[in-house]
């Protein structure tokens, strides 16, 4: 999962180690207290965007199949 910030919007973009997309999955925004914070599934070009809450968090990508993918407010730049 690749994640970026345009504007006041964190945006990722989801998928799977051999390159292909992740439709309809679910990707979590947590804070540092594992306190969830939003969720929204992907669309059908594998983003989901949320707006930045302004605090420290991580988003979790789990596919079910593969490891859990983390990323963290910090591994975030604006694109």
């Amino acid at each position: 999962m690749e994640c970026w910030q345009e504007s006041e919007q964190v945006i990722c973009e989801a998928g799977y180690s051999d390159g292909s997309k992740a439709v309809d999955y679910a990707v979590q925004m947590y804070d540092y207290d594992d306190n969830l914070i939003a969720k929204q599934n992907t669309d059908d070009l594998s983003k989901v965007s949320f707006a930045h809450p302004n605090k420290e968090f991580y988003l979790v990508f789990d596919s079910g199949h593969e490891y859990p993918v983390e990323v963290d407010v910090v591994e975030i730049s604006a694109r």
